[in-house]
């Protein structure tokens, strides 16, 4: 009997660090293996944001019928068309740039979960794991950091050793909503 109790309790999300059901790591693995395959070899840039959307229209690699969001707001800033074509072949198009999306925390924010730690202390928290991931196992050229959400770790991914050149907006990260701060963008890629 213990041991059926213990098979049941909740796990660490290795994506966002948070005590999880089996349906959030499910949707954790999913999310993983939508992101994999379309995962470049030589990674040219890594653009690193927040907190996964909530919304598979919004995350890059769950689209479907079209991007959304922050996924629509990426491609628009890159330049890469999407309007009218296939994900598939836009997010080939990403690939073939060497371009990976990935977020800090890994998982969407849960609707209706109680919130024990403000989004500033889950992203320091998480922080170190990602680093390390970018050192040891992404290892990409470039890492951009877009978000405001960001700006509470511009100071630690300075001073880390992240395995390539940071690129940020005069200090800050890159606004996707802002013309200008796109502009910038492009003329670093």
């Amino acid at each position: 009997m213990i041991r059926a109790q213990a098979a049941i309790q909740p796990l660490p999300c290795d994506g966002c660090g948070q005590l999880a059901s089996s349906e959030h790591i499910a949707r954790r693995l999913r999310r993983l293996e939508l992101t994999t395959r379309y995962r470049p070899i030589h990674l040219q840039a890594v653009f690193l944001g927040p907190q996964s959307p909530a919304s598979e229209m919004e995350f890059l690699y769950g689209a479907e019928a079209g991007f959304q969001g922050e996924a629509a707001d990426l491609l628009r800033a890159l330049n890469i068309e999407n309007a009218g074509r296939p994900a598939n072949l836009v997010l080939l198009e990403f690939q073939k740039k060497g371009y990976l999306l990935t977020h800090v925390l890994e998982c969407a924010s849960e609707q209706g979960s109680a919130v024990t730690e403000s989004l500033k202390e889950s992203l320091k928290r998480k922080l170190a794991s990602v680093l390390k991931r970018l050192r040891t196992s992404l290892r990409p050229k470039r890492v951009v950091v877009f978000s405001v959400a960001m700006t509470p770790l511009v100071e630690e991914l300075k001073s880390a050793q992240i395995g390539g050149e940071l690129l940020l907006d005069g200090g800050v990260p890159f606004d996707l909503g802002d013309a200008s701060s796109i502009k910038r963008l492009r003329s670093k890629l």
